[in-house]
Order: C-alpha cells, then sequence, then structure tokens
C-alpha cells in the first residue's frame, strides 16, 4: 500500500520491490530464527514465508483498480480482521469461533502457519493443500494485476485518440510560462523529468474529471515545464447566474510520452488557486528482438 504512493515507479518496479522485499523478509527471519534457536535447521520454511508475502502483496496491488481509495480498509480487512484470528498461529484454529474456523483452510496465513509447522516439526507432512491454496492467492493477484494493467492500456490508448481527434499536436497548448489562476480556474503546472532528473519534452498531460470527461491538454516544453488551465464545463452566464468558478472536484492527471512508462495521479483542485505537481517518468524497456522470428 505504500508504493501506491511511489507515482514515479512504473507497475514492473513496483513488483520488483514486491519481490525484492518478500525475499529479504522470509530469508532474514529464518535466519534470525535459527540464530535464536527458534526454529529446526529447515530452508524450506524460506520459501513457504515467500509465498505468503507474495499472496499478499499481490493480491493487494491487483485490488486497487477495482478499490480505489478504499483499498487500506480492504487490505485490513481481509488480511488482518479475517486472516489472523483464522490462521491457527495462536489459538488453534479448532478453538476459535465457527466463522473463523471456515476460514481457515482458504486464507493465505492459515495455509502458510499449516505449512511451517508440517516443515519444522512434521518432516513436510500435510504440504500438498497449503501449496495449493498460496499457489491460487498468488494466481488470483496476478490475474487481478493482469486485468487491471489490460484496463489501463485501453483507457490510455482511448485518451490519446481522444486528443488525437480534439487537436492537432502543434495546436496543442505549450507554455512558457506558470501564471497564477486565470479567471478564477484552477490551474495546474508542473514539471516532467525523467529517472536521471533531466527535463522531458512533448509529454501529452491529459487532465479528466471523475467521469472521464476531458478537462485541459498541454505539452511539456523544453524544459519540461507545462500548464493545464482545468476549465470545468459550466452553463453559459446568466443575470440569474452569473459566471463564477466551480470547484472542478477530484481530477485524473495522466502523463504518456513515446518509449515512457505513463504515470497517473488524482488531485483535489479548488478555485483561484494553483496547484503543482512534478512527475517522473521512467524509461520502457525495449522488447527484445529474436533474429528470424516469425508470426
Amino acid at each position: 500500500m505504500m508504493l501506491l504512493q511511489a507515482v514515479g515507479l512504473g507497475r514492473r518496479a513496483k513488483l520488483l520491490t514486491l519481490v525484492g522485499l518478500g525475499v529479504f523478509v522470509s530469508v532474514l527471519g529464518f535466519v534470525v530464527g535459527r540464530a535464536t534457536d527458534i526454529v529446526p535447521d529447515e530452508p524450506l520454511a524460506m520459501v513457504y514465508a515467500f509465498m505468503l508475502t507474495q499472496a499478499i502483496a499481490w493480491v493487494t496491488y491487483g485490488l486497487v483498480p477495482f478499490v480505489r481509495q478504499f483499498i487500506p480498509g480492504v487490505a485490513m480487512g481481509l488480511f488482518v480482521l479475517l486472516s489472523i484470528p483464522s490462521s491457527g498461529g495462536a489459538i488453534p484454529h479448532q478453538l476459535v469461533p465457527g466463522f473463523f474456523r471456515a476460514l481457515h483452510p482458504v486464507m493465505p496465513l492459515g495455509n502458510a502457519v499449516y505449512a511451517l509447522r508440517g516443515i519444522l516439526y512434521f518432516d513436510g507432512a500435510g504440504l500438498l493443500r497449503p501449496t495449493l491454496v498460496l499457489l491460487g492467492w498468488m494466481a488470483a493477484g496476478a490475474a487481478l494485476i493482469g486485468y487491471g494493467a489490460l484496463g489501463q492500456r485501453r483507457a490510455e490508448r482511448a485518451a490519446s485518440a481522444d486528443s488525437g481527434d480534439a487537436a492537432a499536436p502543434d495546436a496543442v497548448e505549450t507554455p512558457r510560462e506558470l501564471s497564477p489562476a486565470v479567471g478564477g480556474h484552477p490551474v495546474l503546472p508542473g514539471v516532467a523529468a525523467d529517472e536521471h532528473g533531466s527535463p522531458v519534452e512533448g509529454v501529452l498531460v491529459t487532465v479528466m474529471d471523475a467521469d472521464s470527461r476531458r478537462l485541459a491538454l498541454a505539452r511539456t516544453d523544453e524544459t519540461g515545464r507545462y500548464e493545464a488551465p482545468l476549465h470545468h464545463h459550466t452553463r453559459p452566464e446568466s443575470p440569474a447566474h452569473p459566471a463564477s468558478a466551480p470547484a472542478v472536484g477530484s481530477v485524473t492527471v495522466l502523463l504518456s510520452a513515446r518509449d515512457r512508462i505513463p504515470v497517473a495521479a488524482r488531485l483535489d483542485p479548488r478555485p483561484g488557486e494553483t496547484m503543482r505537481r512534478d512527475f517522473v517518468l521512467t524509461s520502457a524497456a525495449p522488447e527484445p528482438v529474436t533474429a528470424g522470428a516469425s508470426g
């Protein structure tokens, strides 16, 4: 959940971070357990500890596009409030209330506890079920991540096509100077840079409201700067309803460029204010090319 705030990291970097942290925690836990003579010398335990970390991490990360800002509550409810009481770690699962007892066979923590007990104290007995359950959670997490990535690519293609139909590239605003809010409308300025801190020119900046309607388009200049005035769809001015600067509400800012991993952020601008937001766009890894490949 903390990685969700790292807008400068792409999906691949975040997944590699989750895998690396899982390896580190699993190995460290086993080494400390051996050093303090808490657990027997059974290295296979690290494999199941790692599977547990990835099952929880992948599902949590994969649920983000579907539950959005509610992910902390969903993840805590699923993997803490439901998983820990049903795990059988502190109290044998046969002694917990029936609801949690019924969850024990399907929750990742309960199966990890069952597998670790079998490995450490019963010569690896009874590993089939926990292995299948943990792999099932990992597969579910991978499927959620893949489906979310597919949805994001579709949204990016739609936004790109929409921007292409709306205006030619040279007709898109490319500001040279940042200015305060224009006409009372919020203005979003910022800078787009690469992973080395160098400005990225020509990045398409698309701002959409909560209903996926485009509010603004801009492109970064040679210094990586952009400025997007967030003009909301309003009714014409009349004596009874004079023009005003309504709140835009929550907006999504999407930055995309050729050979760069797209990044997005959700903001809550207010009338009459300038809200600055800088972005880091990392280079997309080139696809491997195999000589003589066909089909």
